[in-house]
C-alpha cells in the first residue's frame, strides 16, 4: 500500500527516534523505516519532511530524512526486476519538488539534495528531465546569493555525474551541455571575480560594514563555478590531441585564471592574521586554479600551447619557484602545483636554471630540518622519505627534478656532475661543521643518487667511491650523520654499478654504517641492503651468513619499530631470492612470522606443521582490527593453495569463523580483498566430498550474506558494488554446480527469507531463479570474473 500525507506523523516520529541514543528506541525505528523504504510514496513523504516550513529548526530530523531520501533514490529510482521501483507519477512529483526547494539554508541538507538531483539526472536527463538546466539557469536570474550558491552546487554535482557516462550518445549530450552552458557559466565566474576583488579590497581596510557572510558565500559560489568551468572544458570537448582542433575556451579561460591567481596573492599575507577564513579560501582558490590549469593542459595540450597561454603560465610558475616571495615560499601546496606545470613545458636554458634552483635551494636541509632530525629522527625520516611527493615540498622538488632529468638527461648530466664536483671541492671529507657547504654537498649527493641510471654515463662509481664516498665514512663526527645517510642512499641507488672489485669494500662500508647510533642512517642502510638482496642473482651460497645477520639485526633493533619495518622489507626480499630453498631459514623466520607471513607462504615449497600451527593467530588479529585485511586475505589464500586438504581438515572451522567475521562487516573495498580468496577456496576444493567438509563447518550466515549481496540493489553506478556483486554471484554459481542440494536447502531457510525481506527483496520471487538472473546479468559480461580485483 502506498504511503500518503496521513503517514507523515509516523514517518517524522520514526526519523526522530532513529536519532535516539537509546538503542531500544533507535533500533525499532530503523527497522520500521527499512520496511517503509520499498513502499510507494516513501520518498514523497521524506521530501515533505525536508521541505516543511514548520520543521526548519528540526535540522537533525530533516538531515536524516535527506539521507534516507538519497539512499532510496539510489535503490528504487531505476526500475529493476527485483524491485517495483517508483511510479512515474511519483518521479514527476519529486523532480518538480526538488527544483522548487533550491533555497535550503542547511549546508549538509543542501549538499545531500544536490547529490540526489545529480543521481536522478544521470538516469532521467535528457529524456525524462529535459528542462533541468533551463530551469536552473532561469532561477539564477532572480536568485539571492544563498539560492544561487545552492544552484551552483547542484550544477557542479550534476555535471560531474553526467561527465562520467561513457556511451557515445551520453558524451555527445554532455558536449551539447558544454556548448550551451559554457558562456553563461564563464560570465558568472567573471562577475563573481570582480565582486570578490572589490570585497577583498574593502576587507583589507578592515571595513566594519562589510557583510562577511555574503562575500564568503560569493567566494564559495565562485569556487563552484571554477569547478564547473573545468568540468565543461575538460569533459565537454574532445581532447585536441585526438581531434586536432583548437578548443577556443582554453585560450579564453586560462589567461584570465592566471590573472586571478596574481590578483589573489597580494592579499595572502594581509589576510593571514586578521581574516583566517578568507586566508584559507585564498589558499584553496590559488591551489584549485593551478590544478585547473594543469588539467586543461593535460586534456588540451595543443590549445594550451598557444603563445597567449603557455608562456605566461610557464613564466609565472618558474618565477615563483626561482624567486619566490617569503609568503609564497611557505605556501607549499601552491609550489607543488608549479612543479606539475613545469615538468614538461620548459626550454633548455630554463631547464638548466630550474635544475640548479632545485638542488641548491629546495634539496638543501634547513636549520629546522636538522633540528627535527636531531630531536625526532623517526618523524624526520617519515617527512622526508615516506610521504607522497605531492604532500611535502622537498619530496615534490625531488620528483620534479627526476622528471626533468628523465626528459633532459644529456643536457643535465654534465650540470649535475659539475654541481657535485663543486660541492665536494668546497667541503672536503674532513670538514664536519654543519655549514652551507656541507649541506650543499648533502644536496648534491642526493641529486646524484636519484638519477643513477642516467648519471652513470658521466660519472665512474668506482672512482667516486674510492676517491670520496669511502673517505666520508672515516669521519665519525656526529654531524657526519647527514653525509653518511646520503652515502648509504647512493650505495643503494647505484647498486647496478657495484662491480666485483668494489663489492667487498661497499659491503664493509654498509656494515660500518649499520653500527651508527643515528636511526635515519641505519634505516637508510637497511633500505640499501634490501636493494642489494633483490638484485643478487644467486643468494643461496650466502644464505647461512645472511640468516645470522638478520637474526642479530632483529634482536638489536628491539624497540625500534622503524628499523624493524625496514628489516622486514629486506627479509621479504631474502625469502623471495631463496625461492623453493626458503625452508633453510625457517628457524630464523618463524619467531617473526607474523610480520613475514605473506612472503613466507608465497615462497614455501610445501606446508610444514609450524606454518599450520600459526593460522589461528590470524583470527585473533582480525578480531582486533581489519586494518591489514588485504594482507590477511593473501595469507589465507596461500594456506588454501599450499595446504589443501591437510589445511582444511585442521582449520576448516577456524577459516569459516574468519569468513563469517569479515563478510558483512567490512565495506566494499574490504570485500574486494576477501571474495577472491573465497573463489580460490571453492576452486581448490574441487570435489564434492571436500566441499562438504568445508560447508558443514561454515556458518550458514556466511553463504547467506553472499546471497543477500547478490540480490540487493544499488550497484548500477557504483563500480565497487558491481565488482562485489559479480564476484559473489560467481562464487555462488560454483557452489550451485558442485553441491546443488546444499544451496537449494539454504535458499529455503526462513532466516534467509527474513534477511532478504529487510533488504527489500519481494516475497514472491524464487531466490534460485533470481540468483541465476543476477549471474547471467553480471558475471556473463565478465570474461574473467576475478580480474576486477587485481
Amino acid at each position: 500500500m502506498a504511503l500518503s500525507v496521513s503517514d507523515l506523523p509516523t514517518i517524522y516520529t520514526l526519523l526522530a527516534n532513529s536519532l535516539s541514543g537509546d538503542i531500544n528506541v533507535r533500533k525499532p525505528a530503523e527497522d520500521a523505516l527499512a520496511q517503509f523504504e520499498s513502499r510507494p510514496g516513501f520518498c514523497s513523504c521524506l521530501m515533505e519532511v525536508i521541505t516543511a516550513k514548520d520543521l526548519v529548526s528540526q535540522t537533525d530530523v530533516r538531515l536524516m530524512a535527506s539521507v534516507y531520501f538519497k539512499n532510496s533514490v539510489n535503490r528504487y529510482w531505476r526500475n529493476r526486476r527485483d524491485s517495483t521501483g517508483m511510479s512515474n507519477e511519483e518521479k514527476v512529483h519529486l523532480r518538480q519538488k526538488l527544483l522548487l526547494h533550491l533555497r535550503e539554508e542547511n549546508y549538509q541538507i543542501a549538499l545531500t539534495l544536490a547529490v540526489v538531483i545529480s543521481k536522478v539526472a544521470r538516469i532521467d536527463y535528457p529524456r525524462e528531465w529535459s528542462d533541468l538546466f533551463s530551469v536552473l539557469a532561469q532561477q539564477l536570474q532572480s536568485a539571492d546569493i544563498l539560492t544561487s550558491h545552492r544552484i551552483f552546487m547542484i550544477l557542479f554535482r550534476t555535471l560531474k555525474e553526467l561527465s562520467t557516462k561513457r556511451l557515445t550518445s551520453d558524451q555527445r549530450t554532455f558536449a551539447e551541455i558544454a556548448s550551451q552552458f559554457f558562456d553563461y557559466s564563464w560570465h558568472l565566474w567573471q562577475n563573481d571575480m570582480q565582486n570578490m576583488l572589490h570585497g577583498f579590497s574593502v576587507l583589507a581596510q578592515n571595513a566594519s560594514e562589510l557583510h562577511h557572510d555574503d562575500i564568503y558565500l560569493t567566494c564559495e559560489r565562485w569556487l563552484l563555478c571554477s569547478k564547473i568551468t573545468r568540468q565543461l572544458i575538460v569533459s565537454g570537448f574532445q581532447s585536441d590531441a585526438k581531434s586536432i582542433q583548437e578548443v577556443q575556451p582554453v585560450k579564453k579561460v586560462c589567461p584570465v585564471m592566471l590573472k586571478a591567481i596574481q590578483s589573489f596573492l597580494p592579499y595572502y599575507s594581509s589576510f593571514q592574521e586578521k581574516h583566517s577564513k578568507f586566508w584559507d579560501f585564498l589558499k584553496k582558490a590559488c591551489t584549485k586554479l593551478m590544478k585547473i590549469l594543469i588539467a586543461i593542459q593535460q586534456r588540451h595540450p595543443y590549445s594550451f600551447g598557444d603563445q597567449s597561454v603557455l608562456w605566461p603560465v610557464v613564466d609565472f610558475c618558474l618565477n615563483k619557484i626561482t624567486d619566490p616571495e617569503p609568503d609564497v615560499l611557505s605556501f607549499e601546496e601552491f609550489l607543488i602545483q608549479f612543479a606539475g606545470v613545469l615538468a614538461s613545458l620548459l626550454p633548455s636554458e630554463r631547464v638548466v636554471l630550474l635544475c640548479n634552483i632545485l638542488i641548491r635551494r629546495y634539496f638543501v636541509l634547513t636549520a629546522s630540518d636538522v633540528e627535527e632530525w636531531y630531536q625526532n629522527p623517526e618523524s624526520f625520516h617519515h617527512e622526508q622519505d615516506s610521504v607522497l611527493w605531492s604532500e611535502r615540498l622537498r619530496p615534490c622538488a625531488e620528483a620534479l627534478y627526476i622528471v626533468l632529468f628523465e626528459n633532459h638527461s644529456q643536457l643535465l648530466g654534465p650540470v649535475v656532475v659539475s654541481i657535485l664536483q663543486e660541492a665536494m671541492n668546497a667541503c672536503p671529507s674532513s670538514v664536519s661543521e654543519i655549514s652551507s657547504q656541507l649541506l650543499l654537498k648533502d644536496a648534491a649527493y642526493g641529486a646524484a643518487a636519484y638519477v643513477y641510471y642516467e648519471l652513470s654515463n658521466y660519472l665512474s662509481f668506482k672512482d667516486w667511491f674510492n676517491g670520496a664516498l669511502s673517505i666520508e665514512l672515516t669521519n665519525d663526527h656526529p654531524n657526519m650523520r647527514i653525509i653518511h645517510r646520503k652515502v648509504a642512499l647512493i650505495l643503494g641507488q647505484w647498486v647496478s654499478e657495484i662491480k666485483d672489485d668494489t663489492r667487498r669494500p661497499v659491503y664493509c662500508a654498509l656494515i660500518k654504517l649499520l653500527q651508527e647510533k643515528d636511526l635515519c642512517v641505519r634505516v637508510q642502510v637497511l633500505n640499501t641492503i634490501s636493494s642489494l638482496i633483490a638484485r643478487i642473482t644467486e643468494v643461496t651460497p650466502y644464505a647461512n651468513k645472511l640468516v645470522q645477520f638478520f637474526q642479530k639485526a632483529w634482536q638489536e633493533s628491539s624497540g625500534e619499530s622503524l628499523l624493524q619495518i625496514q628489516l622486514l622489507t629486506a627479509l621479504k626480499n631474502f625469502v623471495v631470492a631463496l625461492g623453493y630453498q626458503s625452508p633453510m631459514c625457517y628457524n630464523m623466520l618463524l619467531p617473526i612470522l607474523q610480520s613475514l607471513w605473506e612472503a613466507t607462504l608465497s615462497h614455501a615449497p610445501s606446508m610444514v606443521p609450524q606454518l599450520l600451527g600459526y593460522f589461528p593467530c590470524l583470527v585473533e588479529i582480525l578480531e582486533k582490527s581489519f586494518d591489514h585485511l588485504k594482507v590477511a586475505a593473501s595469507i589465507i589464500e596461500g594456506y588454501i593453495v599450499l595446504g589443501g586438504l591437510e589445511f582444511l581438515n585442521m582449520h576448516a572451522a577456524t577459516l569459516a569463523k574468519v569468513l563469517d567475521l569479515v563478510i558483512g562487516n567490512v565495506n566494499d573495498r574490504g570485500l574486494r580483498s576477501v571474495l577472491p580468496l573465497v573463489d580460490v577456496l571453492v576452486q581448490v576444493v574441487d570435489s564434492r566430498v571436500m566441499l562438504c567438509v568445508f560447508l558443514v563447518k561454515c556458518p550458514i550466515s556466511s553463504i547467506q550474506k553472499l546471497i543477500i549481496i547478490c540480490l540487493s540493489g544499488g550497484d548500477d553506478h557504483d563500480p565497487s558494488k558491481t565488482a562485489v556483486k559479480t564476484s559473489s554471484a560467481a562464487i555462488l554459481a560454483r557452489i550451485l554446480v558442485m553441491n546443488t542440494n546444499y544451496l537449494a536447502q539454504l535458499t529455503s531457510e526462513p532466516s534467509l527469507l527474513a534477511h532478504l525481506q529487510k533488504a527489500g527483496f519481494p516475497n514472491e520471487e524464487n531466490i534460485l531463479l533470481c540468483l541465476v538472473d543476477v549471474w547471467l546479468d553480471k558475471v556473463a559480461r565478465e570474461e574473467f570474473p576475478g580480474d576486477q580485483f587485481n
